[in-house]
């Protein structure tokens, strides 16, 4: 087994301890979906209501955003095992990919639950560049797991992106 992080064992090097790192990234995002939809007031937040009236990529993405999250949350898991059972002094890329998962939790209210666009897209760019950061502490210990943080960062910026050009009323 993995060492002890305060009174929480790391996931074992085994498949067992990846799969187990993947499904509570994946419950992670079920549950800020569910909190989403049940707890926020009007269900799932603007975002549901702005993207539709921006075109037919604002469709897609409006349609596909909680099979990423779950897909982004799962990468998130992998990563963690991934440096977890890694050389190079793995704590700081450990305590990196919890952090990024802690700000992805509560990133659907700063993007979504904002009224004020300039507001989310600030949240937007803090979301990059912690995901960024997670990945450059992450790519000494596993190239592989640099990839997952990367991932949320480009989807934020695709996001952000969709922000900027709800602000200017373009189409897209």
């Amino acid at each position: 087994m993995g060492r002890p992080i305060t009174g929480y064992k790391l996931p074992s090097a085994q498949r067992s301890g990846l799969l187990l790192s993947v499904l509570s990234g994946a419950l992670a995002a079920s549950l800020v979906g569910v909190l989403l939809i049940k707890v926020l007031p009007g269900g799932s937040g603007s975002i549901d209501q702005t993207l539709p009236q921006t075109g037919p990529l604002g469709n897609l993405i409006s349609t596909i955003v909680p099979l990423v999250w779950v897909a982004l949350f799962s990468g998130l898991g992998a990563a963690f095992w991934l440096v977890s059972g890694g050389g190079n002094d793995p704590r700081r890329a450990r305590w990196a990919v919890l952090g990024l998962v802690g700000l992805c939790m509560v990133y659907p209210v700063l993007a979504s639950g904002v009224s004020q666009l300039s507001i989310a897209i600030v949240g937007n760019g803090v979301t990059i560049a912690c995901a960024l950061l997670t990945a450059r502490l992450c790519w000494p210990v596993s190239r592989l797991a640099s990839l997952f943080p990367s991932l949320v960062a480009l989807w934020v910026g695709l996001a952000t992106a969709g922000l900027v050009a709800l602000m200017l009323g373009l189409p897209y």
